[in-house]
């Protein structure tokens, strides 16, 4: 897929504002292993994956760590419609229910790069997979935290995604004590 914020969040537990399934922005690698309860999948240097649920779908769930301080959290859908509008539905359901705990969206859009199937809304879930549509929400969240949720395709394969950033840690260097 084209972004790696394949990222989707579940109705029960929401990510909360002050911790991330019992997790807190900055832990290390190790202390989210002995907090998470999920079946891990994957662990590399900067990354653990497991396998969870999100609002009934099986999904991935994924801990990113920036100088082992962990800096964004990623659901990974890994549902399969052939009915591309399910995807859509399910975008708008998550929609509304971030919408719910966060309040408005501070951006919402809906994008075409390709205006074949634009005003054909059956056929939206198709553009979606064919990379002509995508859909983008972002709100903030009062620990410093970003959430954005993608919904876009490539190949005729459609990704949701939310993605949870620490404003803290994502992509900043540790602070290096001088000697001075």
């Amino acid at each position: 897929m084209k972004h790696i914020l394949v990222f989707l969040i579940a109705t029960v537990p929401f990510l909360s504002f002050s911790q991330i399934r019992n997790t807190k922005w900055g832990d290390s690698k190790e202390q989210v292993k002995k907090i998470e309860t999920a079946k891990m999948n994957i662990e590399n240097e900067n990354v653990l994956s497991y396998s969870t649920t999100v609002s009934g779908m099986s999904a991935s769930l994924l801990y990113d760590f920036n100088f082992n301080k962990l800096a964004t959290a990623t659901y990974l859908i890994n549902e399969n419609y052939v009915n591309k509008n399910r995807y859509i539905v399910n975008y708008l359901d998550i929609k509304k229910q971030l919408t719910k705990k966060y309040g408005e969206p501070v951006k919402d859009d809906m994008v075409w790069s390709n205006s074949l199937y634009k005003g054909d809304h059956e056929n939206y879930g198709l553009a979606v997979s064919a990379g002509h549509l995508s859909y983008k929400s972002f709100w903030k969240a009062d620990n410093n935290t970003t959430i954005m949720m993608v919904l876009d395709g490539e190949k005729f394969e459609c990704s949701l995604s939310i993605l949870y950033v620490s404003d803290d840690y994502y992509k900043k260097q540790p602070e290096v004590d001088s000697g001075l």
